[in-house]
């Protein structure tokens, strides 16, 4: 079955390097955070310009993982057990803070009826506290006044509600509680856009409604990743947009070895990278580098009235699409498969090399403490 990649309304920050012309135009995305950008640039090189990761963290990396009752506890400072990049850089005026924050997720989740799309939340977080984070407060359009590299521009403010529990898009307690409908306009996270699904959905189209967002590894917009794929918010939160690869390094990981358990997503199942059993069911079988099931879409984009135009090349995040059985693993960048920590079996995230990188949608329930709160969200 193939399927059309919706857009999402994720919002954390970019980086790449700059192709094209950029008009930074303030713009609210949706599902929350603070004012997006927008630019003009409707193709990329691919190649995010990464910082190199030679500075140490101004803290000690802190994170407690315990079980109360129902629920899985991690408190963590925010910062990483790894050298980071140089920040403020160029691209990302943004300085590392402590972050301490404290997020519980279902100890033992079940997958719901339906998937969830990760629009407002972050993904999930590392072994080390860090968080995942792929999505880019960046949109395709023209009009409005500047923003600033990678801070908070200019522009209309306030932000909209974050979206009740429900459905496809539905967030529930910590515990994993039961979601509710789907919102209107057809069940993205808070509703859908006037094309049908809205941002979040399966049905309707970006020429529908929904916005043209920016891949953070696209190298469309240059804003300051390091080495490990990650930057910095205003709030100082430092965050994963891809492969983190000072953890990957520090846990031992190896291309020969089932991957290394990285963290836990929101909806509580574990998070792994690249590796895993070629046999699903049998931990003595070898270890295969997983593949996504996303691939680029043919041909090109619509050149309409607000509409990019050029030819789908991972610009956007709209510019993928899902093939079922075309890779290993599901929609949700996942599968059902005994892990070294669950030899009984377990559904399991995989980041992969491919799009998406770090999963864009939850197979459980996700935990209302990953929606990003007044402060968070931004570049």
């Amino acid at each position: 079955m193939l399927r059309s990649r919706p857009s999402l309304s994720a919002v954390a920050l970019a980086g790449g390097a700059l192709v094209g012309g950029a008009a930074l135009i303030a713009a609210q995305p949706p599902g929350g955070g603070p004012p997006g950008r927008t630019h003009t640039i409707t193709q990329s090189n691919g190649k995010p310009d990464l910082v190199p990761a030679t500075e140490r963290p101004p803290g000690k990396a802190r994170v407690a993982i315990s079980e109360r009752g129902e629920s899985r506890v991690i408190f963590t400072a925010g910062l990483p057990d790894h050298l980071v990049g140089a920040f403020p850089n160029r691209g990302n005026p943004n300085q590392i803070a402590t972050r301490r924050t404290t997020y519980r997720v279902p100890l033992n989740p079940e997958p719901a009826d339906r998937v969830t799309e990760g629009g407002p939340a972050v993904f999930g977080i590392a072994v080390n506290g860090v968080v995942f984070d792929p999505g880019a407060a960046e949109f395709y359009g023209e009009g409005g006044g500047p923003g600033g590299p990678g801070g908070r521009p200019d522009g209309p403010g306030g932000r909209p509600p974050f979206p009740p529990p429900g459905g496809r898009g539905g967030f529930g307690p910590p515990n994993g509680g039961p979601p509710g409908g789907g919102g209107p306009g057809g069940g993205g996270p808070g509703g859908g856009g006037p094309g049908g699904g809205g941002p979040g959905g399966q049905a309707g189209g970006q020429a529908g409604g929904e916005r043209w967002q920016y891949e953070a590894l696209s190298g469309a917009v240059p804003l300051g990743l390091d080495a490990n794929h990650a930057h910095v918010q205003p709030t100082g939160a430092y965050h994963y947009h891809g492969l983190p690869t000072g953890l990957l390094e520090n846990l031992g990981w190896r291309a020969g070895s089932h991957s290394p358990l990285i963290g836990w997503a929101a909806d509580g199942f574990p998070i792994y990278a690249k590796t895993g059993f070629a046999d699903l069911q049998d931990a003595d079988s070898a270890v295969k580098t997983l593949r996504s099931s996303y691939r680029l879409k043919q041909g090109n984009r619509s050149d309409g009235p607000g509409q990019p135009g050029g030819a789908y090349d991972g610009t956007f995040t709209a510019d993928y699409e899902y093939v079922e059985d075309e890779g290993d693993l599901d929609e949700c960048n996942g599968r059902q498969c005994v892990t070294p920590e669950f030899p009984d079996g377990t559904y399991a995230y995989f980041l992969t090399d491919d799009w998406p990188v770090i999963p864009r949608q939850f197979r459980g329930t996700p935990s209302r403490d990953f929606l990003r709160g007044p402060q968070q969200g931004g570049r």
